[in-house]
């Protein structure tokens, strides 16, 4: 609205100023009608014998006034640019920052992934003690045992427990993406809080920060920190 009024108050300002004049020209067509055009160039040749030229008053504006409207314009342009800017900026923000669950100091996060033509969300515990991703065979019903290859992994206290290497098509969450992301499915038996591991070989390429009071995690931080500088800095062209 008040983008409106600015470009309303503008029309009235620019109509409001003395006139200069131009023409107008008129002509009777073969129906009888009288025809009135603003260019020459718009009467058929037939007609160009019977023209008549009237003075039309157009708007115009002093140079002060028109160096006022030139720095409005500018104005509002600047201000619209830095709406959408923040708009874009603040998107980007949003997917920096991850809703987290919380319990007992484990960070479960959820975690899209896509895999055998269908898309899911895993709920995976931040573990930086586990080497690679893992996913409980049961997050993927259409996993198939037969066509994995089988290998071994060693757990806390050096046991080694069975495991199958499955690549994903996809695995994303924030604002991180990986394709053709390989993982480790597990037979989990009993119950647990989360559908997997989110292992270091994912989190130590990352650059994050756990917010335990508010359960969100804040990707790539520094990076973050600047976008907000620049809100910041974008709300004070907006005032």
């Amino acid at each position: 609205m008040k983008l409106l009024s600015t470009i309303l108050l503008g029309i009235f300002l620019f109509s409001a100023h003395p006139s200069a004049y131009s023409a107008i020209y008129q002509y009777v067509n073969d129906a009888g009608r009288k025809i009135y055009v603003d260019r020459l160039s718009q009467v058929p040749t037939k007609y160009k014998n019977q023209l008549r030229k009237r003075a039309l008053n157009e708007p115009s504006i002093d140079p002060i006034q028109q160096k006022k409207h030139a720095l409005e314009n500018a104005a509002l342009a600047q201000k619209m640019a830095a709406r959408n800017t923040k708009r874009k900026l603040l998107a980007l923000s949003k997917k920096m920052k991850t809703k987290v669950k919380i319990h007992q100091n484990k960070v479960i996060i959820p975690v899209n992934i896509s895999h055998a033509g269908s898309r899911k969300i895993v709920n995976l515990l931040l573990d930086t003690g586990a080497t690679s991703t893992v996913l409980n065979v049961d997050t993927l019903p259409d996993f198939n045992f037969k066509n994995a290859r089988q290998t071994y992994a060693q757990v806390a206290g050096g046991g080694l427990i069975k495991t199958w290497l499955l690549s994903l098509k996809s695995l994303s969450f924030g604002p991180v993406s990986f394709d053709d992301k390989n993982v480790l499915m597990i037979d989990h038996q009993g119950t647990s809080s989360s559908d997997g591991l989110l292992g270091m070989d994912v989190l130590s390429k990352l650059d994050y920060k756990i917010n335990f009071q508010d359960s969100h995690i804040i990707w790539n931080k520094d990076e973050y920190l600047k976008i907000q500088q620049q809100i910041s800095s974008l709300d004070d062209v907006l005032k």
